[in-house]
């Protein structure tokens, strides 16, 4: 039931990087079902996998939380990629552009690309 527990925390991380909070509500569902279901067929004790469930439930909110942290203090070193991106095909960027009076401006660039 150890592994119940590691999967929870990973999972949790793993949600925490890349979705929203919403979606704590049917992975917790599904982990504590998942739990219950396998410790029931293995014969557990009924305390032994209320426990379970309830600490998978919690490790992965925590997951959660851990996740979100590393998302906010990682920024540079994840992908990023919005719904806008991948739908159109194109990508922003960010160029600096020298205008020659010795000033850099910034612009808001759009590249074309295809997957």
């Amino acid at each position: 039931m150890i592994a119940f527990l590691t999967i929870g925390t990973v999972t949790g991380i793993l949600l925490g990087l890349r979705f929203k909070i919403l979606v704590l509500i049917p992975a917790t569902l599904l982990m504590t079902a998942a739990t219950t279901a396998i410790g029931v067929a293995n014969g557990r004790q009924f305390s032994a996998v209320v426990l379970t469930s309830i600490g998978t439930a919690v490790l992965l909110q925590l997951g959660y939380i851990v996740g979100c942290i590393f998302q906010v203090m990682v920024p540079a070193h994840l992908p990023t990629r919005s719904r806008a991106d991948s739908r159109f095909g194109t990508r922003q960027g960010i160029g600096y552009v020298n205008n020659g009076a010795g000033r850099d401006r910034t612009v808001r660039t759009n590249a074309n690309y295809w997957h």
